[in-house]
């Protein structure tokens, strides 16, 4: 009785939220995360010239990551605005609650979804990723977006869901003329993942098969240099 009186108060609220629709976590330390966010963008916007942008598996550029980060984009004026555990509705909300005002960075490293897969379907998340890219090209309209596919995760069978994904998001930088120039496209995913064998190149991740490790960082970076640097210079 009382596990089916939780259930049915918690079950609504997560099947009736569709990611195009912006809402906050409301924890304390996502709402301080986010706080530090809109701080570091009112004292420090104009030397933000690139913005980092997602989950946890953006988030730990500042941690895993960390030597790449701190060698190679930080002195291009890199920030990471990566929440961990975020949802697509959730940096939604963050992007429309100002994170991204008074500041122009040239170029925004977006990736965002993975924890929207088992809750909504391909379709929901990538009209969800739709909307967080049609509010950046608003509200920061010079901008150019570098829009990366999901990175394949735990198995075969979410794997290829993830690539499915991964084909609609794609044409998002085919919407419309306006986007053409300013949204480009990344699918890093034969660089994680062995389409032949179904199997995760192990290397990469933790054991969790899900956040990188060390190599999976560096392999992310090489994979999107070429593209990054076409846009930021």
């Amino acid at each position: 009785m009382y596990i089916n009186l939780v259930c049915s108060l918690i079950l609504p609220r997560i099947v009736g939220i569709k990611p195009w629709l912006p809402i906050p976590r409301g924890n304390w330390w996502w709402t301080s995360a986010h706080n530090s966010f809109l701080e570091n963008s009112k004292q420090n916007g104009s030397l933000i010239q690139v913005l980092f942008y997602g989950d946890s598996i953006t988030s730990e550029w500042s941690t895993t990551g960390g030597y790449v980060f701190k060698t190679f984009y930080k002195p291009l004026g890199a920030y990471n605005y990566g929440i961990s555990g975020d949802r697509v509705e959730h940096l939604l909300w963050r992007i429309i609650h100002g994170e991204v005002n008074n500041i122009n960075p040239k170029v925004v490293v977006l990736m965002i979804g993975t924890n929207n897969v088992f809750t909504h379907s391909n379709n929901e998340i990538s009209l969800g990723i739709s909307s967080v890219v049609r509010e950046l090209r608003t509200r920061l309209p010079t901008t150019k977006i570098l829009l990366l596919g999901i990175l394949p995760r735990s198995n075969q069978k979410v794997t290829e869901r993830i690539i499915a994904i991964n084909q609609l998001i794609s044409q998002i930088s085919e919407d419309n003329d306006n986007n053409h120039d300013h949204v480009h496209f990344l699918e890093m995913t034969s660089h994680f993942y062995t389409r032949r064998t179904g199997s995760l190149n192990k290397s990469e991740y933790h054991k969790d098969l899900l956040h990188l490790s060390r190599n999976g960082y560096q392999t992310w970076a090489q994979v999107m240099d070429q593209t990054f640097r076409h846009l930021m210079f």
